[in-house]
Parts: structure tokens; sequence; C-alpha cells
């Protein structure tokens, strides 16, 4: 049984880490050879999670204003505008 407790202590919900789990049991299930065998599942599972890394959560705004967002940033810490990619364009159809 994996350590949901330590699914938890890394941010993961109960839900977010039973889908990692049944991605870690298939995972291990399909491997086969000499990767496949383990001598510690628990340790095994740890580094499952610790490598799973999560998203950070959509704010309420919904997808589109968050992606909005993170990119106003990106440009920000870029130094540019997003108009500067427009400057001079003439666009013909």
């Amino acid at each position: 049984m994996p350590d949901w407790g330590f699914a938890a202590d890394r941010g993961f919900n109960r839900a977010q880490a039973q889908a990692e789990f049944e991605k870690f049991r298939d995972y291990w299930t399909a491997k086969a050879g000499r990767d496949a065998v383990k001598l510690d599942w628990p340790a095994t599972w740890r580094n499952w999670i610790r490598n799973a890394g999560r998203a950070p959560p959509v704010p309420r705004g919904g997808f589109r204003e968050h992606q909005d967002d993170v990119q106003r940033q990106l440009d920000r810490a870029l130094g540019r505008s997003r108009d500067d990619e427009f400057t001079g364009t003439t666009l013909e159809f």
C-alpha cells in the first residue's frame, strides 16, 4: 500500500495521490527486466511522488486568466511588453 501521508505532506490531495498511485502501479506492472525488481517499494513510491511534481493550482478566474497572468509575469521578467511583438508589423489578408 502506498504511503498516503507522504503524498499528502508533499501537497497531494487524496484524489491526486490516488491518480499517481494508479500511474505508479501501471508503470511498474508493465515494466520488465532487472529495472522492475525493487528491494524497497515504499522508497520507490516516495521517489515517484517526489518526481511527480504538481502544477500550481489554477486561480478561480479560470485557466485563460491564469495563462494571461503567467504571460504578463514572464514579459515583466524579460523586460518586454506584449505590444513589442506587433510594433511595425503589417498584416496582409
